[in-house]
């Protein structure tokens, strides 16, 4: 009787594929070239194994090659613009190719001027002056100073 759950029967990739002692597993050249496209977590947890678990489900489901790279591609310009890439705030490739396929979202960069984390400033137009001898007062007020 065949077990429907079992990856090995459904022809997935299983963990033991690659831990055969003195071999090393080789991942196809399409799912390589989606891997070197994918934004750097710098360091941060990333199972290159778990993505490619995905990668084959959604390949079964129907999904392309080329949509799957080309939605990382468009990831990464997105990581690269805002500044995420290298942190832990880029997606998981596992979840990035998970069940939701986030891989066929749009992720389009923002337009205007480079985004800059953990500051803002106003736009020009908003900030508001000091009204005159205000600073001046500030001043005499904070250095208990007496004003002349």
């Amino acid at each position: 009787m065949s077990n429907k759950s079992d990856p090995a029967q459904l022809g997935f990739f299983t963990s033991a594929d690659a831990r055969r002692p003195g071999e090393r597993f080789d991942y196809p050249p399409a799912f390589d070239d989606l891997w070197t496209s994918y934004p750097n977590r710098g360091g941060h947890t990333n199972s290159k194994i778990a993505a490619f678990r995905f990668w084959q489900l959604r390949l079964k489901e129907g999904h392309s090659e080329a949509d799957m790279l080309a939605g990382a591609r468009r990831y990464r310009r997105l990581c690269d613009v805002s500044g995420k890439t290298g942190t832990p705030y880029v997606m998981q490739a596992q979840r990035f190719l998970g069940r939701d396929c986030h891989f066929l979202e749009d992720w389009t960069a923002p337009s205007g001027p480079p985004w800059v984390p953990n500051h803002w400033t106003p736009p020009p137009d908003t900030r508001a002056e000091a009204p005159a001898g205000y600073l001046t007062r500030l001043l005499d007020r904070v250095l208990r100073r007496t004003p002349k």
